[in-house]
Formats: C-alpha cells, structure tokens, sequence
C-alpha cells in the first residue's frame, strides 16, 4: 500500500527533480525544497509537469515561492535545535516538531 503523501514525493522526484526533498508534511499540505534554477531546473517545466498531473495526484491547489527570510530562519533554528537534541541523547536522532506555526 502506498499511500497518497508517498505518491507524490516519488512523483516530484521523479518528475520534477530528484534533489527535491519534502520538508514538511501536515495533513493535506506538503512543503519541498526543489534545487535552484542553476541546477538546471526551469520553473516552466515544474508548472508544465505539476498542471498535468494535478487532478491523478489529487493535488487541489498549489503555489511556488522562494522562501522568506522567516522560513529561512526557523528552519536553521529546527535543524540546530535538532542537532543540539541528537548530540544530548549520545548521537541518537529523534524527530519532533518544534514548529509554533
């Protein structure tokens, strides 16, 4: 069984870019980081790709934007946070949600 969230991480990988990685996952609502333009991604293809699959993929809406200087922020602030948890629990990684959103 492969559910609807997993669907789609393969399909943007797949077809978008395979350096793209899945940041947040909240119910219905999932954030990616796709690589910069200089990789070689063109936002026409990503426009082109997502609107043709959007209705199989169940996708009702979508939007693409840089990150703000806030996003760029408290994502540093959770990644350090993260690696600060890991060093005191003797290098083990646990997964928690530090997010005030």
């Amino acid at each position: 069984f492969v559910s609807k969230k997993d669907e789609l991480v393969a399909f943007v990988q797949r077809n978008i870019s395979p350096l793209a990685e899945l940041l947040e996952g909240h119910s219905e609502r999932q954030l990616y980081q796709l690589p910069p333009r200089s990789e070689g991604l063109k936002l026409g293809k990503v426009l082109e790709v997502v609107e043709a699959q959007k209705d199989s993929l169940g996708i009702t809406e979508y939007t693409i934007s840089q990150p703000s200087l806030e996003q760029v922020f408290l994502r540093f602030a959770k990644e350090q946070y993260e690696a600060d948890r890991a060093k005191e629990n003797g290098g083990e990684t646990s997964i928690q949600n530090v997010d005030k959103e």
